[in-house]
């Protein structure tokens, strides 16, 4: 189709979000006929989804969040030797790395960065300003987020965009009913059911929403 190669770099163990969406880009990006490598750690989750999904992956070393100059230049030759085009990045704790690899290649790279996390305090100091710059395209999923790098980066608006998180909802089709699938899970029949997605972490919030359960009228509190 083109010239471009497209890695995902995705250095965690953990398999959240960040990692799912990772994968699940770069396989889309292969059926769409783009060629596609995952950079990953070894024997993380991740690795071994894209062994399963039959992505190409590379492999590298747990590297230092800040000013791992040597860890980037090893990366910047390891992309230079697969040909390497483009670097999407989701995961914050990859930004400064994936701003030295783009130091080393220049123009030879472009680097998107995939906002799926909040910013929270501003981040319009130099250090974040000059790591921010060797981003070529900012995305982000929602518009309050965009609005969030605007007011709290000087990141340039001409390279922001917004491009909502996508989903495949092949995985939520079912012919079963919602009484067929309260008694699948052993939920009560007629009560109403409060639910989180998300992994037990104090950063998902579990405590406000049985804060807010507790506030709920007496009716709504049955026994769960």
């Amino acid at each position: 189709m083109n010239n471009h190669k497209i890695a995902y770099l995705s250095c965690s163990n953990s398999w959240g979000g960040l990692e799912m969406n990772q994968l699940r880009n770069a396989l889309w990006m292969k059926e769409r006929g783009h060629e596609v490598v995952l950079v990953v750690l070894p024997e993380s989750r991740i690795a071994k989804e894209a062994k399963a999904n039959a992505l190409p992956y590379l492999e590298v070393k747990p590297y230092k969040k800040y000013f791992d100059v040597i860890s980037a230049y090893r990366l910047s030759r390891l992309f230079s030797s697969h040909r390497i085009t483009h670097l999407i990045v989701r995961n914050p704790h990859d930004m400064s790395l994936a701003a030295l690899v783009k130091r080393f290649l220049g123009s030879k790279l472009f680097y998107a960065y995939f906002m799926e996390m909040q910013l929270g305090i501003s981040k319009k100091d130099f250090l974040h300003t000059m790591r921010f710059k060797a981003i070529d395209l900012w995305s982000c999923p929602l518009p309050w987020l965009v609005n969030q790098v605007r007011d709290k980066t000087k990141f340039p608006q001409a390279r922001i965009v917004e491009i909502p998180s996508m989903l495949s909802v092949k995985a939520l089709q079912s012919d079963i009913s919602k009484q067929e699938a309260r008694a699948l899970l052993k939920l009560p029949k007629q009560q109403v059911i409060f639910g989180l997605i998300g992994r037990f972490d104090k950063q998902k919030g579990q405590h406000l929403l049985l804060e807010a359960y507790s506030k709920l009228p007496k009716v709504y509190q049955q026994k769960v």
